[in-house]
């Protein structure tokens, strides 16, 4: 019953989640209206944070639902597994759909961060988005022809990524993996060259905290659980259903926490920068000159 044990562990896991999310996503909802407040542009990321909500609830929905009718008629002779090639649709849909408005995210705070003015740069960003939607809907395309029949009761789990499910999984850790790594360089080479002018005093601790605030805030944990269910694919492993159920709801859920936490709702990159400075200590008596010379 390994199959079954895991689909279950993986459904408890993204109801736990998705407890947390719901506070994160109203905690971002007061994010957008203090903004609007001080007249600061919110629209795109408003509006993508609440379609991440929308099919991540549809799609949590949709699992409950499975879960409660296969244990409805529960008997250790008869478990009703019928419903998992629908249920493995929607979770499919809602795992593309949802990494495809998170990259959406993504391109939104790489561009306000340091695409912007770079017309190459932009080009080869939006060609690449493009590439994904494609991938995106042609895996969406290919779920409806695929229908897993599985033994609830098996030992082993079979079920693997078709082709068009590996392109687009590749392409789109591929983007996050890019992006992320881009965006915490920058943002910590501006957060130095900031330090070095202010001449802030900072311990080793605050280092470590800064360099967490950044990671977390360029949500690379969700590269992490898209390497764990694409190599638990790969493999066919047991631990596949465990990762692959709560995808969705893991990758909206960091994403809301970079709206509430990360400077991804400003409007320039020098505010962006701030958020990761801390308040400089500043000595008058000493010239930016001197600095820049060495002499102090």
């Amino acid at each position: 019953m390994l199959f079954l044990t895991s689909a279950l562990i993986g459904t408890v896991l993204e109801i736990l989640t998705y407890g947390i999310y719901i506070a994160v996503f109203f905690r971002s909802l007061t994010v957008f209206c203090r903004r609007r407040e001080q007249r600061k542009p919110t629209l795109f990321l408003a509006i993508a944070t609440c379609a991440l909500f929308i099919v991540t609830t549809a799609t949590v929905s949709y699992d409950v639902v499975f879960l409660i009718n296969v244990f409805k008629n529960y008997t250790t002779q008869h478990i009703d597994y019928s419903g998992y090639p629908a249920k493995h649709i929607a979770t499919t849909v809602g795992t593309v759909l949802d990494i495809l408005i998170s990259d959406a995210i993504l391109f939104y705070r790489s561009y306000t961060l340091f695409l912007e003015g770079r017309r190459c740069l932009l080009v080869i960003s939006f060609s690449v988005y493009n590439l994904e939607i494609a991938l995106g809907i042609w895996s969406i395309i290919s779920v409806f022809k695929f229908h897993p029949h599985v033994n609830p009761l098996s030992e082993e789990v079979v079920i693997s990524l078709s082709i068009a499910d590996s392109a687009y999984g590749a392409l789109a850790l591929f983007i996050n993996l890019i992006f992320t790594i881009s965006f915490v360089i920058c943002l910590w080479r501006s957060h130095h060259r900031l330090a070095q002018l202010h001449i802030t005093r900072q311990s080793s601790s605050n280092i470590f905290v800064r360099v967490g605030t950044v990671i977390v805030s360029s949500a690379a944990a969700n590269i992490v659980w898209m390497v764990c269910v694409f190599s638990t694919s790969v493999t066919s492993s047991v631990l596949y259903e465990i990762f692959s159920g709560p995808l969705p709801v893991v990758t909206a859920l960091i994403f809301s926490l970079v709206v509430v936490q990360s400077p991804q709702t400003s409007s320039h990159p020098a505010e962006m920068m701030n958020q990761y400075t801390q308040k400089p200590v500043v000595y008058p008596q000493v010239l930016l000159r001197d600095v820049e010379r060495g002499d102090v």
